[in-house]
């Protein structure tokens, strides 16, 4: 089994990190006092190759032109109610990622499970390419070209048993079967080329379980893109993988809307990643949404967290 890279020691002045490497166990040792003040590129280097770290080291963004006044969005949500919801507006553009944070039990994950057709809409306008959208199951909205990543891998993500390919696969078997019969090779090449494109590592050929949390979410990944999704909904998208994969997935995100055009909706409690991955943001309380998006590169990890704070006391006495 892939084992994810961890800290093995730690002291006052000295951090070791040992991985897998394709060959042997590789160990690094950072030297620093304190060292809580260990080059953070560095450590990425280790883990995920100078790739990575050089991304890191100049990834600050500029900041993102303003949406033109005269665009239309892929994603137009008016009022939306469902059971756990009370009221969101928003709307969504192509070639943009729009980040959505809040608080636990905001409705920022059953927002998602609306608009793939988890959870019953009881409300509202939603409207997709300028056609109204209302979901009953997410394979009808697969067939609208939205697709949705859980934030739950192990409870309805992976099918633990199966191998790498079926588990990329299983929502578009179908398109892999002529008169019944099941083309396996055309099924594993597809798989293939999208676990490539996203680095899986490991025995793919064994089941998924025997993967890395990482290498896990690759393959999820690869599964939503298999289904050519023209809006990608993303639950907690880096959830439990190591911080060269976190990269990686980032760079994915932001390269499928800025290069395909693809609109990308990523849900996630950690304001870093929200700010690094997407280019505008709105706050979730309450199972609200006004609307208001701000650019996520006039926003700080403070800043985005008080935003949030003040929008779930609004109407209360805290």
């Amino acid at each position: 089994m892939a084992t994810m890279p961890v800290a093995l020691a730690c002291s006052s002045s000295r951090a070791t990190l040992n991985r897998d490497s394709p060959s042997s166990l590789a160990i690094s040792t950072f030297e620093a006092s304190p060292v809580a003040e260990v080059d953070r590129a560095a450590v990425v280097e280790a883990i995920a190759g100078e790739e990575a770290a050089t991304h890191m080291t100049t990834r600050a963004r500029p900041a993102v032109p303003a949406v033109p006044a005269d665009a239309e969005p892929s994603l137009r949500v008016r009022d939306l109610r469902t059971p756990s919801l009370a009221g969101v507006t928003l709307d969504a553009y192509p070639g943009r990622v729009l980040g959505v944070y809040g608080l636990i039990g905001s409705g920022r994950t059953e927002f998602l499970r609306g608009l793939v057709g988890l959870d019953r809409i009881d409300g509202g306008r939603v409207e997709l390419y300028g056609e109204p959208y209302r979901p009953r199951s997410p394979a009808h909205a697969r067939r609208a070209g939205v697709v949705y990543l859980t934030g739950e891998r192990k409870i309805d993500g992976i099918v633990p048993q199966l191998d790498c390919a079926t588990n990329v696969v299983l929502p578009v078997l179908s398109t892999f079967t002529r008169f019944g019969v099941l083309d396996r090779r055309a099924m594993a090449d597809r798989a293939a080329r999208l676990m490539d494109q996203l680095r899986v590592r490991g025995n793919r050929a064994a089941p998924v379980v025997g993967l890395s949390g990482g290498n896990q979410q690759k393959v999820l990944l690869a599964r939503t893109l298999a289904q050519e999704p023209r809006l990608l909904l993303l639950d907690e998208p880096t959830k439990g993988v190591d911080i060269g994969v976190k990269d990686e997935i980032h760079r994915l995100l932001r390269r499928l809307a800025a290069d395909e055009g693809m609109t990308v909706i990523v849900v996630s409690s950690e304001e870093e990643e929200i700010l690094d991955v997407a280019d505008d943001v709105v706050t979730f309380a309450h199972g609200r949404c006004d609307g208001v998006t701000r650019p996520a590169s006039e926003l700080s990890p403070a800043a985005l967290r008080h935003t949030a704070w003040t929008d779930s006391t609004k109407g209360t006495n805290v």
